[in-house]
């Protein structure tokens, strides 16, 4: 099929440029190699319409409308005269692994932090992860169910899975991402990360994850934290609360709980005795709540405890890029009945909100330039920029001239801003889901794929 050609492989000075050139080289190595990423050996053997290529594209392409007219729109787009059947499409997508969508993510990451490396945020020399999970909706078979399991109350039970997320906040990059049954632990998968996290890495949790292990095992691989405790945790938390300081160097003593599951699941054998030294921060609230955070920055005079409020809020980040991906990527909207399905499209997103960071990021410079001369600061779109994306994904991956794909866009974008309108504090307007109807209009959102 002549409609797709090879990308070449010249030095390009743009680090976004690099930055596709490697991911295009890692599909380019994929289809060539794709035996790794197919469901068995015979799959996309053939030569037909819906190639290994043509799969990974459409589904990185976001569908979410009907899937015959996505079909329409993206073989059009490719200016081909044949259509495939959304009944061929489905039999196609799962001779492919979702596995490959994880693997091109992390090549995207690597890329971005290699390439970008002088350019990213930091804070104090850290980058700010924040660490969470969420759950999503699924789709209601019996297969997904047995896959992810289900929510049940005295009335019904609704299958949903478990949705995990470690987020760049100050840089808008999904480093890690998990799918997982929806009875599956966030403390978990969260103690499984703590091994591939950076060594100039600061984390954030919020307080479903205040843990003995997950300190003990952050401070013995000299990871850095921010962890909001429950203001119950122990006795050293309880203590710190009566006495009205404001931070304090403490230490945290191994309860029996902890070492029997650090002995199980991580081999490690602590004696009676083990502790891990802490400080303590207390932050008051606008609402006069007191918070106590939990962190591995022990001196006062390199942080501060002022910082700490400023710094825990960062976190926030991580709960507006879920807010993100189920109401503007439309998570929770499948275009497979299968699990297969479920999983190729939650990590094929991951890669699409990436690569949106990724062409906002080189708008910054002409949008802080802008800045300069209005009342308040102005962002990107998220949602309208998203529907700018679509099918724009697809020549980025088959152009021969990603750059001038990369421009259009970055124009596009530039031309859909937003006010950033500070101190702004609106009682939240809870929305009524309608009980009939399968659409509604919200005010002030519209989607955009």
């Amino acid at each position: 099929m002549t409609y797709i050609q090879k990308s070449s492989l010249f030095i390009l000075k743009d680090t976004n440029i690099k930055i596709i050139a490697r991911l295009k080289t890692f599909l380019e190595k994929a289809c060539e190699e794709k035996e790794k990423y197919c469901s068995s050996e015979t799959a996309f053997k053939r030569n037909r319409l819906l190639t290994f290529r043509v799969v990974i594209l459409f589904i990185i392409n976001l569908s979410k409308r009907s899937l015959n007219v996505e079909l329409n729109e993206f073989f059009g787009f490719l200016s081909i005269d044949h259509v495939a059947g959304k009944s061929a499409f489905s039999q196609a997508r799962y001779k492919l692994k979702h596995e490959f969508f994880i693997d091109w993510n992390n090549e995207f990451v690597n890329a971005y932090y290699q390439e970008k490396e002088n350019s990213l945020k930091k804070w104090k020399g850290f980058y700010v992860y924040g660490i969470d999970g969420s759950t999503i909706n699924l789709t209601d078979t019996e297969c997904i169910r047995n896959e992810f399991g289900e929510q049940k109350n005295q009335f019904t039970s609704v299958p949903m899975a478990l949705v995990m997320a470690c987020y760049d906040v100050l840089n808008d990059i999904c480093i890690a991402s998990k799918l997982d049954k929806i009875e599956k632990d966030e403390l978990g998968i969260a103690l499984k990360w703590a091994d591939s996290l950076p060594q100039n890495s600061l984390s954030i949790y919020d307080r479903g994850f205040t843990s003995f292990i997950l300190i003990y095992l952050l401070t013995l691989q000299q990871k850095d934290f921010v962890i909001r405790s429950k203001t119950g945790f122990n006795k050293v938390v309880k203590t710190f609360l009566k006495s009205g300081k404001h931070s304090a160097i403490v230490d945290f003593p191994a309860t029996a709980r902890a070492k029997k599951r650090l002995a199980e699941d991580f081999n490690r054998i602590l004696d009676l005795k083990t502790t891990v030294k802490v400080r303590l921060i207390r932050v008051t609230l606008q609402s006069g709540e007191t918070e106590v955070l939990i962190t591995s920055l022990k001196s006062s005079k390199e942080y501060p405890t002022k910082c700490f409020k400023d710094l825990y809020f960062k976190r926030w980040g991580v709960e507006v890029y879920f807010d993100r991906l189920k109401n503007k990527l439309q998570l929770e909207c499948f275009s497979g009945h299968k699990p297969e399905a479920i999983y190729q499209e939650f990590y094929a997103m991951i890669i699409t909100s990436n690569l949106q960071s990724l062409i906002i990021s080189n708008c910054e410079p002409e949008l802080k330039k802008g800045n300069e001369n209005r009342k308040y600061e102005y962002k990107i779109n998220r949602n309208v920029t998203l529907g700018l994306m679509k099918n724009q994904l697809i020549k980025l991956f088959l152009s021969e001239e990603p750059s001038e794909i990369l421009q259009q866009l970055k124009t596009k974008f530039l031309k859909n801003i937003v006010p950033i309108i500070p101190d702004r504090n609106e009682p939240r307007n809870k929305r009524k889901v309608k009980t009939k109807g399968k659409h509604k209009t919200v005010l002030n959102y519209r989607r955009a794929v």
